[in-house]
């Protein structure tokens, strides 16, 4: 393995400093017990191309347990150790995250399986990576700290935008590497190699992506929908033929990129700025995937992805919003008729991916929906119309309408407004 220059300047322009002088720590205690560190792969390759996103992982070559613990102890950080992996994760006072992880090879007992590792070297360490871009590390010990390293092409192919994979067998051995090129394509427009490209086909054929658990196809296809434009990695998915592997019924169609933009657009409006906190962003992109999915291919696709139970109602949701409540709305002008249907739904994400997308007279209704009428309640409550002489019953759903219709309408105000609103329901007879 060969130095290829130093990373320090990368590092003092990009890296707070904080984490320079943690990263220093490291190397230090690493010295100390006789191992070397490395910061590895992703956060190397965003250095370099400066991308702007610095998430950092330390494999050490010895032991990364001893000098995890040291660490921890040094700094005061809290240690999670997974043995199986020979990994530890230090979350530092100040909410940092850094995965410490030991050297190791990898080899798998059957494709898609998870592999079996064994301590190692760093050169065998970053050979089992899947793409030489995500294969490159630099040394924190203090005497070469910063000195960057390449075990292949990796340089070169960061350069020239190349996404290559090492070896023939490794799609094989793990086809999420297949989610992984179209993600990173998709994210920096890399080109993805012509060997690679095969070994993404000939997975397909064989069959092998159906041997990954639920679990882990959810994870790549949440990974993609994080991105900022992931409909540039889906667009490569539907190529490969790879969401069809996934469910039969599920694609991603060339004018549906224009609805990702239309919802970041309106993200980025700030017209739903107090919504922000209360949403997960790729469970909207995962509604506009699935939305066109019928009630059966939509069960099997949960049961396929082992969906927790959020992810369901999104699924489910969306599914009936797209297909069922959106054709309702447009084929109707009364305010309180469409807060109606939408008061059914539990979750935020689908009502706003249909927000974004709706088209005719379903949109301004959502986006109403979303920002003012779904806050529209009634001040007076149960305990309030029992007071009034009414009995509990159905009859307090119909009044907690009217109550709403009449605050849309301007006609009520205050609490005092809706007990006389409700006495003139009364008096009309609208109430028995």
């Amino acid at each position: 393995m060969t130095p290829f220059g130093n990373i320090r300047s990368a590092l003092s322009k990009q890296v707070p400093s904080r984490i320079v002088r943690l990263l220093r720590g490291l190397g230090r205690i690493a010295d100390d017990l006789g191992c070397e560190a490395f910061a590895v792969g992703g956060c190397v390759r965003d250095l370099l191309i400066r991308s702007g996103t610095i998430d950092i992982d330390v494999t050490v070559e010895g032991d990364g347990h001893k000098v995890a613990r040291a660490a921890a102890k040094l700094f005061g950080a809290e240690a999670l150790f997974h043995e199986r992996f020979h990994t530890a994760v230090l979350t530092f006072p100040d909410g940092f995250i850094l995965d410490v992880a030991t050297a190791r090879r990898e080899y798998y007992p059957e494709p898609a399986s998870l592999p079996v590792v064994q301590p190692s070297s760093i050169e065998d360490d970053l050979i089992r990576r899947d793409f030489t871009i995500n294969a490159l590390a630099f040394r924190l010990n203090p005497s070469r700290f910063g000195d960057l390293m390449d075990v292949s092409s990796g340089l070169e192919d960061l350069k020239d935008g190349i996404i290559r994979v090492f070896h023939f067998r490794s799609m094989h051995d793990d086809p999420t590497r297949a989610f992984r090129a179209a993600r990173f394509s998709g994210r920096y427009g890399f080109m993805i190699e012509s060997k690679t490209r095969m070994l993404m086909r000939n997975i397909v054929k064989e069959g092998l992506i159906r041997l990954l658990s639920g679990e882990r196809v959810l994870r790549e296809l949440r990974l993609i929908l994080e991105e900022e434009m992931p409909e540039l990695s889906l667009q490569i998915l539907q190529g490969y033929g790879i969401l069809k592997v996934i469910h039969p019924e599920l694609r991603f169609r060339s004018h549906d990129g224009q609805d990702f933009q239309k919802l970041r657009k309106l993200l980025k409006s700030g017209s739903l700025a107090a919504e922000k906190e209360k949403i997960e962003a790729w469970g909207m992109g995962f509604v506009l995937l699935t939305r066109n999915l019928d009630s059966t291919s939509r069960r099997v696709l949960a049961s396929r992805l082992s969906l927790p139970a959020l992810c369901s109602e999104w699924l489910e949701e969306g599914g009936t919003l797209f297909q069922k409540t959106i054709p309702a709305i447009e084929k109707s002008n009364l305010p309180i008729e469409i807060i109606e249907l939408l008061r059914a739904y539990r979750c935020l994400e689908p009502l706003i991916a249909g927000a974004a997308v709706g088209r005719g007279n379903a949109k301004k209704p959502l986006l109403m929906y979303l920002k003012r009428w779904r806050h529209i309640r009634p001040m007076l409550n149960g305990n309030d119309l029992k007071k009034m002489g009414l009995r509990p019953g159905p009859v307090f759903q119909e009044i907690f309408k009217g109550i709403v219709k009449a605050r849309l309408e301007g006609r009520v105000k205050t609490k005092k407004d809706e007990r006389r609103h409700v006495i003139a329901m009364i008096d009309a007879g609208d109430i028995v």
